[in-house]
């Protein structure tokens, strides 16, 4: 009778002949793959970093845990939500690689320049963001009537620091 590792297996495992067979089996096990670095992946906002944060083994399993004792099979847990919800709230700073100005976005932005106030229409304001999302491969956003013109002063300031890499005679802005 020829012995297979059907026939090992079926064996009582405190057996000496299981454990002989056992010690000269060769075991071929692939390395663990530990997800430590999500450099690879360009990270939005805050939502999608929790999301991975909540992905690393270990700490996957204990989510799922949680959320088999908080919620019934089916039941929608609201991460997507949550999720969303936290990717509008803010990002983590990203190094931003802008690329070059189109023939029309030049036009519009020396038209703009050339009418500029210290208040911004709100066709201005939709149109400035869009450049600025187009230019540097950002996400869409648009200020709201009660936030801070912080935000909306630096996309105005790093586009015209893209403009003016087009201009040598620009005066320089203090």
């Amino acid at each position: 009778m020829e012995k297979t590792k059907s026939y090992y297996e079926k064996l009582d495992k405190r057996s000496k002949e299981f454990r002989d067979w056992k010690a000269n089996q060769i075991e071929v096990k692939e390395p663990r793959k530990f997800v430590t670095n999500h450099s690879k992946e360009k990270v939005m906002g805050y939502g999608d970093v929790v999301e991975k944060i909540l992905d690393t083994p270990g700490i996957k399993q204990v989510a799922w845990i949680a959320k088999k004792a908080f919620f019934k099979e089916g039941e929608d847990c609201g991460c997507d939500d949550r999720k969303k919800k936290w990717n509008s709230a803010g990002t983590f700073p990203i190094k931003l690689n802008p690329r070059c100005f189109t023939e029309e976005e030049f036009d519009f932005w020396t038209d703009y320049r050339k009418r500029r106030t210290l208040n911004v229409s709100g066709e201005d304001v939709k149109l400035i963001c869009k450049l600025y999302s187009d230019v540097f491969n950002t996400l869409y956003w648009e200020p709201c009537a009660g936030c801070s013109a912080r935000r909306l002063i630096n996309v105005i300031d790093r586009l015209d620091k893209i403009y003016e890499t087009y201009i040598d005679d620009t005066p320089v802005r203090k």
